[in-house]
């Protein structure tokens, strides 16, 4: 194993927007206290879906943004920004070279607001194709796609190193934290900024995830409708917001001051059972310092299936889907503990 491989990866800035609350200290006092930020939806009117609550962010509102960063960032984009702000003051001065510091985020692309959209179909209805192509902002289109915070972090954080953007749905933020350590230890940058993104709380995602029969309908008990590892789950609850962090090299960071660090130790993942060959042979491909991320999609079905009911599949699916969900279910055995009240 080479030296550049063996490169020690530490954690000096931490960032994030939660619902809990808009920084790290919010959010962790949230915790400490046991606060439960589920709640009956606020951004938009819920009535008439089978789901009515969720995780929202609140309060939130980027006080720094100007010119075409106001102008061009959506929601996504402003926690990303805000996160990764958090983060690197955290950290303190890097005095690292741009070319040397690189980004690192998990992301999915933007879904426009229901209404919004309602009225763009019902305007471009009324244009000739030519006309409908003139009308339509490319704009739009940059903003709207998963790769977005990403290149906004570099570009406001002068960052000229590696970019990454991971777009695996529930495993996006972990594995792109883990690509960004690999790129780390292997000596592709000294810096990195790491972690995920989104905003979920909107119609289009309620609809969706209500139609796939995968959110908690519980909305009797919303602050008790998470219990993803308890046997009688059914379904999740969906939440958004932003987690960055800053990522070192060890020899990096202890050249610039800081001794006290968390260091990052690792990631792995593995094939569940009744996963595909293709993911069994990703997994048997040679070990790196960190777990290549190729082995994390293969456990995504751990993942779903942790918090999606047991007993039933989700509606308008066929057999062969029905049994194929059965399947998964079938990963993560029901615990033999009571159910919670």
């Amino acid at each position: 194993m080479s030296g550049a491989a063996r490169e020690r990866v530490v954690v000096t800035g931490l960032g994030c927007v939660t619902p809990l609350g808009n920084d790290v200290a919010t959010t962790w006092a949230g915790l400490a206290a046991g606060k439960n930020a589920i709640g009956r939806i606020e951004r938009f009117d819920p009535t008439g879906f089978a789901t009515d609550f969720a995780a929202e962010v609140k309060g939130f509102e980027h006080p720094g943004l100007r010119g075409h960063f106001h102008r061009w960032c959506d929601a996504k984009a402003r926690f990303a920004l805000a996160a990764a702000e958090e983060a690197l003051a955290d950290a303190g001065p890097l005095g690292v070279d741009p070319h040397r510091f690189g980004v690192s985020m998990g992301a999915e692309v933007s879904r426009p607001d229901l209404t919004e959209m309602a009225e763009k179909v019902r305007a471009l209805a009324t244009l000739t194709p030519e006309e409908a192509f003139r009308a339509v902002d490319p704009k739009d289109f940059i903003v709207m796609s998963a790769f977005f915070p990403a290149s906004l972090l570099a570009v406001a954080h002068d960052a000229r190193g590696p970019n990454y953007t991971t777009s695996t749905a529930c495993t996006s933020s972990a594995q792109s934290i883990a690509d960004a350590v690999r790129v780390l230890r292997r000596g592709g940058a000294d810096v990195m900024l790491a972690g995920g993104t989104d905003r979920l709380v909107e119609e289009l995602m309620v609809m969706g995830f209500g139609l796939l029969g995968a959110l908690s309908t519980r909305t009797d008990d919303p602050e008790h409708a998470c219990r993803p590892f308890d046997r009688t789950r059914e379904g999740f609850v969906l939440g958004e917001g932003a987690g960055v962090l800053v990522l070192e090299t060890e020899r990096h960071a202890r050249a610039r001051g800081p001794t006290s660090t968390p260091r990052f130790w690792g990631t792995a993942g593995r094939p569940t059972r009744g996963a595909s060959p293709t993911a069994r042979r990703m997994a048997a491909a040679p070990a790196s310092p960190c777990r290549p991320p190729c082995e994390t999609p293969a456990s995504s079905p751990r993942t779903w299936t942790t918090s999606t009911p047991t007993a039933r599949a989700p509606s308008r699916t066929t057999p062969r889907k029905a049994q194929e969900l059965q399947q998964l279910s079938a990963i993560i055995p029901s615990p033999s503990r009571p159910p919670s009240p």
